[in-house]
Order: structure tokens, then C-alpha cells, then sequence
């Protein structure tokens, strides 16, 4: 009896569409704790998740060590280690462990080692013998020059999950309430949505310093999903766009310095050209002075205002007339 062998190869990701006669051969109908492999076909088991805003990824962190003598006042974890010289990049760098290895901070005789984390410029300098100083107050003496933490250091293990929990504590959520309503990948750089109240929301970019605002006062006034296309028009990848939209505001394209809203697509829908003071207290009539023409307002017609930078001043109102103008 022969045996027929066929090799199908894993890829194309989950499929809920399709029913399971007719699923392409690769994909999946259903699958738990794997994930795709972005950049190649297959799927991979997830090794976890971590935190992320733009900073050093805390799986990747680096730790050095420095040892020291002569220890006179305790050096803790969070403090801050210098040797008192200045210039470009002088020594510095953040305790994220202690380890003594003989005497004590109160006979002042501690020593032992100081595991630390700071960028390669200011862990580069030569420090063997020069006084150590927290806050301006020498506490001891460096008896070595900073050298990379690796795999053959006595408590390894222990050095790098405590740096890399330091940089787990500085990365932070997108400012505003609730969840996130829409991821996006563009150039290279992810952004992120938030509200920031009832009726407004964010628009956040990562970055090496955490999550910074790139445009804010976007209207949304329900919790309704962000969804976005990046593409170009050209074919040439430096002129792709972000287009985003969620159902409720206005469509909008970045290029990563300008948004610009997208035109009116509906006959009920336009944009005022003229500024409109709210006023809180008794009704009043207002005239809008429309951009386009042959919009299909009526009288009778309810109808929404959604102010652009103001979202929480949205109202409706009544039309009471609407008169197209005809420019030569």
C-alpha cells in the first residue's frame, strides 16, 4: 500500500468568513495562543506581550555593572550615580540593583557591585578610582570601570529583570479615559486613539519619550472604533497617506505634518465657513454661511452641528431656510 504525502504550508492567517468546505488551504478556522509572523508566512506560538509607548522595548534592556569600595552611605535602587565629572556625556547612571559583597554601609566599608542602566556614551567613560556621588554626596569609591551585564555574570538573571522592570515603570498609557479606540501603523511609527471626555479624543504618536499628542479635539461622540488605510495614490511609499475615520466625525487624511479633513460627500452634509458664538442661554437663530453648493436642506430639517474644535459643543437644531448662492 502506497502512501501519498501533501504539504501545505501555513499561511494566510485566520479566516471566520469562509465556511470549512471552502477555506483556502493554509489557513485557519480556529486557533489559540499563536500568532502570524508579519514579514513571512507561517505562525508562531506568542512568546508574550510588554508594554509599549515608543521607549526602549523592556525585554531588550541593558544593565552594567560597576564595582566600588569603600562605602560609606547606602547607594538604593533609584538613585542616581555620578563621579562629579562634567562635559559631553559624563558618567551617570540609574541603580537598579546593589549587591554587597563585604563590609557595611554603617562600618563604612561596604563593597560590592552596582548594577545599573544608562546609555552606552555615558557607560563609556573610565571611572576606576574616582569618588561615587548621589545628589551631589559622595557615598564610594569605584573600583572598576562600567562593563556590559552578559550571560557569564554571577546573577544575571536578577540584574536584567531588574532593568528591565525600570523600563517596564517609565513607559506609560495614552492620556484620556476609557480604552484605546484604533491602532495605526504608518512610516514606521504607531499611533494611537483615546477620548479624552464624553464627545472628544486624541490623537497620540509614539515616540522615545513616550506618547506624545499630534492632534486633539477629534470628534467622537460615542466609544466607536477608529479604522484606517495607508496607501498612496502614487505608488511611491514617501507619498502614502493615513486615512482615518470612525463613523461619527469627519474623515481625515495625515501625512504625517498636516491633516486635512475630507470633502462634504452627502447633500445633508456641509461645512460653515463663518465663526459661530454658542450661546447658552436663550435660543437664538444662527446663519451659516456653507461651503459647496447644492446641499438639500429644507425647512423643517433637523440638523446637527459638530463644532470642530469645541466637540463637546455639539447641538441640533431646526432649519428654518437655506438659500443656495451662485458665484461668477
Amino acid at each position: 500500500m502506497s502512501i501519498k504525502a501533501e504539504y501545505i504550508p501555513l499561511g494566510g492567517g485566520l479566516d471566520l468568513n469562509a465556511s470549512s468546505m471552502n477555506i483556502k488551504p493554509g489557513r485557519l478556522i480556529g486557533v489559540r495562543n499563536f500568532e502570524k509572523v508579519y514579514g513571512r508566512q507561517g505562525y508562531s506560538r506568542i512568546d508574550g506581550y510588554e508594554r509599549f509607548d515608543g521607549r526602549s522595548k523592556p525585554s531588550e534592556a541593558v544593565f552594567y555593572l560597576l564595582d566600588f569600595s569603600t562605602g560609606t552611605a547606602a547607594i538604593n535602587v533609584g538613585d542616581t550615580v555620578n563621579d562629579g565629572t562634567v562635559g559631553l556625556n559624563p558618567f551617570q547612571g540609574v541603580v537598579t540593583s546593589v549587591t554587597i559583597s563585604s563590609g557595611s554601609w554603617a562600618g563604612g566599608n561596604a563593597a560590592g557591585t552596582l548594577s545599573m542602566v544608562s546609555t552606552p556614551a555615558r557607560m563609556a567613560n573610565s571611572v576606576n578610582g574616582h569618588d561615587l556621588f548621589v545628589g551631589g554626596i559622595q557615598k564610594a569609591v569605584a573600583t572598576s570601570d562600567p562593563t556590559i551585564g552578559t550571560f557569564g555574570n554571577d546573577l544575571y538573571a536578577q540584574y536584567r529583570y531588574d532593568a528591565a522592570a525600570y523600563y517596564r515603570a517609565l513607559i506609560g498609557q495614552p492620556a484620556g479615559t476609557g480604552e484605546i479606540l484604533g491602532i495605526c501603523v504608518y512610516k514606521g511609527d504607531v499611533y494611537a486613539f483615546r477620548k479624552q471626555d464624553a464627545y472628544r479624543c486624541t490623537m497620540f504618536k509614539s515616540s522615545v519619550s513616550g506618547w506624545t499628542s499630534v492632534k486633539t479635539n477629534i470628534p467622537c461622540y460615542a466609544s466607536i472604533k477608529f479604522q484606517f488605510f495607508v496607501g498612496s495614490f502614487t505608488g511611491s511609499a514617501k507619498d502614502s497617506l493615513m486615512f482615518v475615520v470612525n463613523g461619527e466625525g469627519r474623515m481625515f487624511r495625515y501625512d504625517g505634518t498636516t491633516f486635512t479633513n475630507g470633502p462634504d460627500i452627502y447633500g445633508s452634509e456641509g461645512t460653515s465657513t463663518s465663526v459661530i458664538t454658542l450661546n447658552n442661554a436663550a435660543p437664538a437663530n444662527k446663519t451659516f454661511t456653507i461651503a459647496g453648493t447644492a446641499r438639500s436642506w429644507v425647512a423643517g430639517n433637523t440638523l446637527r452641528v459638530n463644532p470642530a474644535d469645541t466637540a463637546n459643543a455639539i447641538f441640533t437644531a431646526t432649519v428654518v431656510s437655506y438659500v443656495t448662492q451662485h458665484w461668477c
